[in-house]
């Protein structure tokens, strides 16, 4: 059924539709007129895991955006665990790689540098292969590429709120718009300035 929802500004219609995985699916228009199959989940054990059991399924689901509430078991380059914050952001989905495939992180990292700064004026560090560092130099974000079906899977954690441990993009969070909604911003955003 659908159902236009506002999204304080950021232009993005959604028309809803209940998904059998705990979770609910999304078509997604951007003002800019890019579609998307948005999928987001109240908990999975990682974005990215689930994303590639999609692709098992069809492989219709190459511009599917896979983002949850609560990510369990989220995991970063070298085995390493992300461990989840209770302001962040988890999304994976399928891109383009660079056509120099070790800068992909590094790409998406700029990207995602560039969007904190021109939306909320935040400037943020990045870190070489896939990191970003917030404005006291803690780690806020993190990217992994993996290959999964001859397709390259971007998973991004973010923490927009800073921890003991962790760092975190804001000191307090500028908007209220949904984690669901500022995935698919970010998302749009992505595919805007790659051309995708």
């Amino acid at each position: 059924f659908p159902v236009t929802i506002p999204t304080s500004g950021i232009g993005i219609d959604v028309w809803l539709k209940l998904d059998r995985s705990r979770g609910i699916s999304f078509n997604s228009r951007h003002e800019k007129g890019l579609l998307m199959k948005h999928i987001h989940l109240d908990s999975c054990d990682s974005t990215q895991d689930y994303l590639k059991e999609q692709l098992t399924l069809s492989a219709e689901n190459d511009d599917l955006l896979v983002t949850c509430e609560t990510q369990t078991q989220g995991h970063g380059r070298n085995q390493n665990k992300w461990d989840p914050l209770p302001h962040s952001l988890y999304m994976s989905f399928i891109l383009q790689s660079h056509p120099q495939v070790t800068w992909t992180a590094i790409e998406l990292s700029v990207i995602l540098s560039d969007y904190f700064l021109e939306k909320f004026g935040e400037e943020l560090k990045l870190k070489w292969p896939n990191d970003i560092y917030d404005s006291s130099g803690k780690k806020c974000c993190g990217i992994l590429i993996q290959q999964s079906s001859g397709k390259h899977i971007a998973g991004i954690g973010i923490n927009l709120l800073s921890s003991n441990e962790w760092g975190g993009i804001f000191h307090r969070i500028p908007t209220n718009i949904s984690k669901r909604e500022w995935c698919a911003d970010i998302y749009q955003y992505i595919l805007i300035v790659t051309g995708k």
